[in-house]
C-alpha cells in the first residue's frame, strides 16, 4: 500500500507546493534580515532560529492539513477508495499507507527547512559555531515537526467522517492554528495541555524538561486519540 501511495506523489501538485511554501519561508527571512541588518541589533542566533521554528510549525500544520484531507477525499469523490479497498487486506492497512507517506513527506519538508535554517543562520551569524547550529537547529526543528506531525493526526477521524467533503477537516485545522499560533502569547502551563499550542513548546529550550514531557505526553494521546477514532470510523463505513 505504501508503494502505491509513493507513486501517486509522482503526480501530486499539493506536494510541491507543499516543499515550496515550507522551503522559502526561511529563504524570505533570512533576505530580510541579511538586507535589513536586524540581527546586528541585538536579536540572538536562538532567537532567530526559534522565529523560524515558529512560522514553520503554523504553516506545515496547514500545509499537512490541507495534503492529508486533499489525499483521501479525492478518494472518495472519484469513488478509487472503493477498488483500492478492494485488493488491501484490511482497512487499516489504507490509513496506514497514508499516514506513513504523509509522515515521509514531513519530514522530508522538515529537513529541507533545516537546511536553509543552517546555512542561513551561519551566514548572519558568522561567529557561532557551524556544528553548534546544527545541533540546535537539528534538535529543536525535527522534534517540532514531529510533534507537529502527531497533532495534525487528529484530523484524521474528520476526514474518515466527512468522507468528499473538504471543508470540515480545513475549518478544524484552522482552529487548531488558532490554538497553536496563541502559544507564543500563553502561560506555558496552559499551552503544554493543549495538543496544539503544546506543539510550540518544543521550539523553546528554556521552558524545562517537565514542561517539555507534559506537551509531549498531551500530543501524543491527541495522535492516538485521533487514529483510534479514524479506524472505528472508517470500519463502520459501508463503501
Amino acid at each position: 500500500m505504501m508503494k502505491a501511495e509513493l507513486y501517486k506523489l509522482r503526480r501530486s501538485t499539493m506536494l510541491i507546493i507543499y516543499f515550496l511554501i515550507n522551503m522559502m519561508i526561511p529563504i524570505l527571512i533570512f533576505i530580510k534580515d541579511f538586507i535589513s541588518g536586524n540581527t546586528i541589533g541585538g536579536v540572538g542566533y536562538i532567537e532567530w532560529i526559534q522565529s523560524i521554528n515558529i512560522i514553520i510549525s503554523i504553516v506545515m500544520f496547514v500545509m499537512g492539513a490541507f495534503y492529508l484531507t486533499n489525499s483521501i477525499c479525492m478518494e472518495y469523490q472519484n469513488k478509487s477508495i472503493i477498488n483500492i479497498l478492494a485488493v488491501v487486506p484490511r482497512k487499516a492497512a489504507y490509513l496506514y499507507g497514508k499516514v506513513s507517506v504523509y509522515f515521509l513527506v514531513n519530514m522530508i519538508s522538515v529537513i529541507t527547512v533545516e537546511i536553509f535554517t543552517i546555512l542561513g543562520c551561519a551566514i548572519l551569524y558568522k561567529d557561532i559555531s557551524f556544528f553548534v547550529i546544527i545541533k540546535y537547529v537539528t534538535h529543536y526543528d525535527t522534534v517540532t515537526g514531529i510533534m507537529s506531525f502527531l497533532a495534525s493526526l487528529f484530523l484524521l477521524w474528520i476526514i474518515i467522517l466527512q468522507r468528499d467533503s473538504f471543508y470540515p477537516s480545513l475549518l478544524i485545522s484552522f482552529v487548531c492554528v488558532i490554538f497553536l499560533g496563541s502559544a507564543v502569547i500563553m502561560d506555558y502551563r496552559v499551552a503544554r495541555i493543549i495538543p496544539w499550542s503544546a506543539v510550540m513548546i518544543f521550539s523553546y529550550s528554556d521552558v524545562g524538561s517537565t514542561n517539555w514531557v507534559i506537551a509531549g505526553a498531551s500530543v501524543v494521546i491527541c495522535a492516538l486519540a485521533g487514529t483510534f477514532c479514524s479506524l472505528v470510523l472508517f470500519y463502520k463505513q459501508d463503501l
